[in-house]
């Protein structure tokens, strides 16, 4: 296996075998033979590796751990998942990290949630407004208005 240490991120190329690393890293970090200990890991490359730093996000998310430093890496189906995940009201966390990264469709799918229950989980409508679409936001006016 080549490993390329690189800003203290161990970058995966290509598809190798993970299973050791992800059940160290689920924990918190991985511990390389060496003794080197690694804790900010950045998968590349691979489909496998993207399907297993999805699979690393969402066991953190639903055990309660912070999910700050993989939003940057997970695939839009882990967001997707996320959105569905808070909407679903089965586990409550500060969603705000995570807008930043939703498509329009996943941030009209949650402000929609949040309007039709006049704020939801802690989330009120005025700190999506920045994430939202002038259109979007007009045709709620509207509808608003209208009703």
């Amino acid at each position: 296996m080549e490993i390329n240490v690189i800003n203290e991120d161990l970058v995966f190329t290509g598809d190798i075998e993970f299973d050791e690393i992800l059940k160290n890293n689920v924990s918190k970090q991985v511990i390389l033979k060496n003794g080197y200990t690694i804790t900010n890991i950045r998968f590349v490359g691979s489909n496998q590796a993207q399907d297993k730093l999805d699979e690393i996000f969402l066991i953190r998310l639903k055990n309660g751990v912070n999910i700050n430093k993989y939003l940057c890496w997970i695939s839009k189906e882990a967001l997707r998942a996320t959105v569905d995940i808070f909407i679903s009201g089965s586990i409550r966390f500060n969603i705000m990290s995570v807008v930043p990264f939703l498509e329009k469709e996943e941030l009209k799918k949650l402000a929609t949630k949040v309007i039709d229950e006049d704020g939801f989980n802690g989330l009120r409508f005025n700190s999506l407004i920045p994430f939202l679409d002038k259109f979007f936001i007009k045709k709620i006016v509207k509808d608003f208005i209208d009703n």
